[in-house]
């Protein structure tokens, strides 16, 4: 397959990416692929992550976001309501904050790896390490210290 399928697979680096909004780097192969393979393709990994390590309330609430902009889009397919657009764009553009919040953690998750780095001495490379691994390790350090 194309794509990675489990976080166990998909390095740390492409899953930042991909939390930037850049699904492109969900496949394996960057030329092989479409939109709609790269968004089940993300969905099946986030599905992943939850099962592993639990919903935080921010996947949570961009959940809610997801759901309540498909019902919208439904309403405007049946109705003809003039403000449904003007609601579409509201939680379009929530959902928009969602990605440029991921600068931030991002800067949290770089500062994580040298910490992990330096407490398990192990030279830890984004491109290297799976997302999960990752995740793990950091479990493993909160409920060490």
């Amino acid at each position: 397959m194309n794509y990675y399928v489990n976080i166990e697979e998909m390095p740390l680096y492409n899953w930042e990416k991909c939390q930037d909004g850049d699904l492109t780097f969900i496949r394996k192969d960057i030329l092989l692929g479409s939109e709609e393979q790269d968004f089940k393709a993300w969905e099946l990994l986030q599905y992943d992550y939850m099962e592993r390590f639990g919903v935080s309330t921010k996947h949570a609430r961009f959940s809610i976001l997801q759901r309540d902009l498909l019902v919208l889009k439904l309403e405007k397919i049946i109705g003809e309501d003039r403000f449904i657009d003007s609601k579409i764009d509201d939680l379009q553009d929530e959902i928009k904050s969602f990605f440029s919040s991921n600068v931030q953690e991002r800067n949290i998750m770089d500062k994580t790896l040298i910490h992990l780095n330096k407490e398990y001495n192990c030279g830890l490379d984004k491109k290297k390490i799976s997302v999960f691994h990752f995740y793990l390790m950091i479990e493993e350090y909160g409920k060490k210290n």
